[in-house]
């Protein structure tokens, strides 16, 4: 049951963790241009990196639930 609810925190984390970066980065219209003025962090501007780091993780997350529900179904029989 441990090992299962490890799966569903770090699901749940996962899940968030996107909409949490998309705050951060485009939150606050100067924190945004400080971001994509910074050298290491310029591509953060781009639709298509924002899009990887948001879909990214919450497909790691989906897959943590899914696998959480598994195991859960399968811990009952």
């Amino acid at each position: 049951m441990r090992r299962n609810l490890h799966l569903l925190i770090l699901g749940v984390i996962f899940l968030m963790l996107g909409p949490v970066i998309y705050w951060i980065v485009r939150g606050d219209d100067d924190r945004y241009i400080r971001i994509i003025n910074t050298p290491s962090l310029d591509a953060l501007g781009s639709g298509p990196v924002m899009l990887w780091v948001f879909v990214i993780p919450t497909v790691i997350g989906v897959i943590l639930l899914l696998m959480f529900a598994v195991r859960m179904m399968n811990n009952r029989e």
